[in-house]
């Protein structure tokens, strides 16, 4: 395992289960998305492009320091994206809609 998924897999679990599942949701569409790139042009860069700094950003960042980021944060998101099957465990990202679903059901109760 590189240091980079080692790193990824530790912030991604102390997050806690709301956010993870969200966040888990998002990158297995995004996957999604990725496979149709020949016709909507979105492949695993341009995804990390769009929906990185929108998702992963320092909580104190300002609009330079998040200019300077940006490079680090579209690659740990596009890890993310390009390596889900390891990061989450699972064989098929798919799988996951579905459990994600019904937690969130549980979690708009709370």
């Amino acid at each position: 395992m590189s240091s980079y998924l080692l790193i990824l897999f530790y912030i991604l679990f102390i997050f806690n289960n709301n956010i993870r599942s969200i966040l888990i949701y998002l990158l297995a569409f995004l996957r999604r998305v990725s496979e149709h790139s020949e016709v909507n042009m979105m492949a695993l860069h341009n995804l990390a492009t769009v929906f990185a700094p929108n998702l992963l950003r320092k909580a104190d960042s300002n609009a330079l320091g998040m200019v300077v980021d940006t490079p680090l944060i579209n690659s740990c998101f596009n890890i993310l994206l390009r390596d889900f099957d390891y990061v989450f465990g699972v064989s098929n990202p798919y799988s996951l809609l579905f459990i994600v679903f019904l937690r969130s059901l549980s979690f708009a109760k709370n």
